[in-house]
């Protein structure tokens, strides 16, 4: 019997995150606003990853986040999709994770 393989995000979800991300990254485009709606959408982002399972304490997908952060902070870059891609990234490494069966290393913290 092959044991069972785990199904941290599921289609539903992902269709809400790159939904949401998307508002974001439109709303990322009114200069000024732009700086607390990325604070927001990393904090909303973060802890949605982190109910589901997954951790951004490992370093692949921490430099997925930072490189996304630091994009998103850079006048005239910042108006790039970076949250949209960044979250795409994330599912489809984590989906990947899933399918193949394997456990990321962490750096710290632990989800459930």
């Amino acid at each position: 019997m092959e044991p069972t393989k785990r199904q941290r995000i599921n289609s539903v979800a992902i269709i809400f995150m790159v939904a949401i991300a998307i508002i974001f990254d439109l709303i990322s485009l009114i200069p000024f606003v732009n700086i607390v709606s990325e604070l927001i959408a990393y904090a909303i982002f973060g802890l949605w990853f982190y109910l589901l399972g997954v951790g951004f304490m490992n370093p692949k997908r921490f430099a997925v986040a930072a490189v996304s952060a630091i994009i998103g902070f850079i006048p005239f870059l910042s108006m790039l999709p970076e949250l949209t891609v960044a979250v795409i990234v994330v599912i489809l490494m984590v989906k990947s994770e899933d399918r193949l069966g394997i456990k990321m290393p962490s750096l710290g913290l632990k989800p459930k």
